[in-house]
């Protein structure tokens, strides 16, 4: 039978992942969970505007700078009182899994001209192409430069079937990692108090603004197209 410690520590466990991914604002006491293809790059772009954050470089890439607070800068003790504190709203955006699925192949396999293209080549596509391709050469596998979508899907699904518990794995690429994974849902010190649609984002978010006394931001606030890869 495991001890209360045994417990708690089980739960900090499998809560460690989602704390990467929870963005906290004191100041209109709210927490967003950030789920990779589901327009977060807006909103960690407008939380980095609340905390007066003006370098248009930080915000033309406000994934890859620090000035953000997340749980999981906070020290372990406090997650759960400041997960629990209903004075926060807490809030997330999820998107249909395949629209989903689609925009994160199209914009990590497809698009040669940006940064991290190289990088998920050699990290994810080498893999891809290997495990895959029938009759795969070894440039094929060594240059990567063509994963196709069919499999990137079987990647998916292998990581889907092998994890333990049925979890996507932890080391899974959060851009196409399952959204109730990264969300944490059914984690007993976690519970949202609003989940959008990315399909309806323009009126959800509206809802959000509203509920955080943001209604400056509800005009200005950057809508995705339909067919945004975002």
């Amino acid at each position: 039978m495991q001890n209360a410690d045994d417990v708690k520590d089980h739960y900090y466990a499998k809560l460690n992942y989602v704390a990467q991914h929870l963005y906290i604002n004191d100041d209109y006491k709210f927490i967003y969970l950030a789920i990779p293809k589901v327009a977060c790059s807006n909103w960690k772009r407008l939380i980095l505007r609340l905390r007066n954050v003006t370098d248009e470089k930080k915000l033309s890439y406000p994934h890859i700078f620090s000035d953000h607070k997340r749980l999981v800068d906070l020290p372990r003790e406090e997650w759960r009182s400041v997960l629990q504190d209903y004075g926060y709203y807490k809030f997330a955006f999820v998107r249909n899994p395949w629209t989903r699925l689609v925009s994160a192949y199209v914009d990590r396999f497809t698009r040669h001209d940006q940064w991290w293209y190289g990088y998920i080549q050699q990290t994810e596509g080498k893999r891809m192409i290997k495990n895959h391709r029938a009759g795969a050469t070894q440039v094929e596998i060594s240059s990567a430069s063509d994963v196709r979508f069919g499999e990137f899907v079987l990647d998916v699904l292998d990581h889907q079937q092998t994890a333990p518990n049925k979890e996507v794995a932890v080391n899974l690429n959060e851009h196409w990692n399952a959204q109730f994974f990264i969300a944490g849902l059914c984690h007993p010190w976690l519970e949202y108090d609003f989940i959008g649609r990315y399909e309806e984002l323009d009126t959800a978010s509206l809802d959000v603004f509203q509920h955080v006394n943001l209604p400056e931001y509800m005009d200005s606030f950057p809508k995705p197209s339909r067919n945004s890869s975002t």
